[in-house]
């Protein structure tokens, strides 16, 4: 076997490969005489068909496959000896490469392209700066969430007279022609506020309700949308359209919601261990809380401009005709759903992209998925920008020494699952039990491939976050949320 390499340009070369009768033949015969062992033919004995006859049926076939065999392990060893970091996978020369003659097997040659991942060696430095767009919360948002707040952790309470908010219990009952109650028709029990209705006069008569007060209304007046209509009548949406007639709304009960106290014993709920004592304590200790629930999309988009920044600095080029050529044949194999022949190899040894972790970014792109399947052109900048970007990612995690380990993983899942149990106060008191419980739903977690590659980037994104916050220079702006949204271009385009 003898495989040369000749460089073709910068970033491009050519791998000859040529293989001679002793690379192959022992193979070949191996394979054929286990053929030949399992051989059942009219004639003669199971096991027993002459080798000659069994070499006449298989033996362009198995000569071609072990062929394809040798040369994929040769071309993947070459690159991984050589530390030969590849883009796109080699790609069959047909000008240079003869078509095998498989009926006169000698020297058999084949000359593939690839493209190189260029060198590069970016360094993080504080001579680099990105804007970090922290998110602040108003006053406004503050006590739209207090209020929101006292509500959920107050007390109904029965009240004689029904004002504005309160809860009625109510009976709609349907009605016939002449007022009456008709026999057979919808009845039902509900709870329910004004907002159900949008006809203001209708939501009027429910302010200054008592218990035994009624009212008749015709619900599809009252009431715009059919779904609200189906759930006051507890019927499906399907049938709204036959109600016509009119309702009786009967009150059984009126209930005011008292707004817990902004004192210890609320302040003690939401930030239990934290001994906060004033309103103003409790106001800040909030706001902070909020104010961390935000900082993911600051770090969303800080690492977006982040790699704006470094795609800059750190610009590089690529073997981009290689590369639109490997791109459209892949396309095409794509449209007409064909396997890769043995020209083609899926090895993934030496690909640059490849020699860290297999997988994008939350904020990455898969080059290879960067334009849809309706067989359009491919936006070919965006994936050679995708790329560049995974290019400078990789030698990042290389230079800084990023890992994430198994076990990183495994704590994460065991402390979400920790956190939601302990939310819904179903977290068992024994920690032993405990520990055994988010270990096994943990492990269930991941033995879904996706769900674990999707933690695995998220580690290693919150890692990057990290690195780059200590390396560079931050440009901190303190935005609201509604301006943050209408500055972050990559608000609701990420997860």
């Amino acid at each position: 076997m003898n495989i040369t390499r000749e460089d073709k340009g910068k970033l491009e070369a050519a791998i000859r490969i040529i293989l001679s009768p002793e690379d192959y033949t022992e193979k070949v015969n191996k394979k054929l005489k286990d053929y030949q062992k399992k051989a059942n033919m009219p004639g003669f004995r199971p096991g027993m068909v002459p080798f000659g006859i069994v070499q006449k049926m298989y033996g362009k076939a198995v000569l071609a496959d072990e062929i394809t065999a040798l040369v994929n392990s040769s071309m993947s060893d070459y690159l991984v000896e050589n530390k030969i970091k590849t883009l796109g996978n080699p790609m069959a020369n047909a000008e240079k490469t003869a078509i095998p003659d498989w009926d006169k097997p000698s020297d058999f040659e084949f000359v593939f392209d690839i493209g190189l991942a260029p060198e590069i060696n970016p360094e993080l430095t504080n001579d680099l700066t990105a804007d970090f767009l922290k998110i602040v919360v108003s006053d406004e948002e503050l006590n739209k969430e207090l209020e929101t707040i006292r509500r959920s952790y107050g007390e109904f309470k029965e009240t004689d007279v029904a004002e504005k908010g309160d809860w009625l219990h109510v009976t709609i009952t349907e009605l016939d022609k002449e007022g009456n109650i008709l026999e057979g028709g919808f009845t039902n029990t509900r709870r329910i506020t004004e907002t159900i209705f949008d006809n203001e006069e209708i939501k009027a008569k429910l302010i200054g309700l008592k218990a035994g007060d009624k009212f008749v209304f015709n619900p599809k007046q009252a009431i715009d949308d059919e779904a609200r209509v189906g759930y006051l009548l507890n019927i499906q949406k399907e049938q709204v359209q036959d109600v016509e007639n009119d309702f009786e709304l009967l009150v059984i009960s009126v209930e005011h919601l008292n707004e817990a106290d902004m004192d210890e014993t609320l302040f003690n709920k939401l930030f239990p261990g934290k001994d906060i004592t004033t309103e103003e304590d409790f106001k800040e200790a909030l706001r902070a809380d909020m104010e961390f629930s935000l900082q993911n999309e600051s770090e969303l988009n800080f690492f977006t401009n982040v790699r704006k920044v470094l795609l800059k600095e750190f610009d590089h080029e690529l073997p981009e005709e290689f590369l639109k050529r490997w791109i459209m044949e892949r396309e095409e194999e794509n449209h007409h759903g064909h396997d890769h022949d043995h020209h083609d190899h899926d090895h993934d040894h030496g690909h640059e992209h490849d020699h860290h972790h297999d997988h994008e970014h939350d904020h990455g792109h898969d080059h290879d998925h960067d334009h849809d399947h309706d067989h359009e052109a491919p936006d070919f900048p965006k994936i050679f920008e995708s790329m560049k970007w995974q290019l400078i990612e990789n030698s990042l995690i290389e230079k800084y020494d990023i890992r994430v380990e198994p076990a990183e993983v495994m704590d994460f899942v065991k402390e979400r699952y920790r956190t939601y149990f302990a939310s819904q106060g179903a977290l068992p008191m024994d920690e032993e039990e405990q520990e055994k419980t988010l270990t096994m739903l943990a492990e269930k977690h991941l033995q879904k491939k996706e769900d674990a590659q999707q933690i695995f980037d998220m580690l290693y994104n919150n890692k990057l976050v990290s690195l780059f916050k200590e390396k560079l220079s931050l440009n901190t702006i303190r935005v609201g949320h509604d301006e943050f949204h209408k500055l972050d271009p990559t608000h609701n385009h990420q997860h």
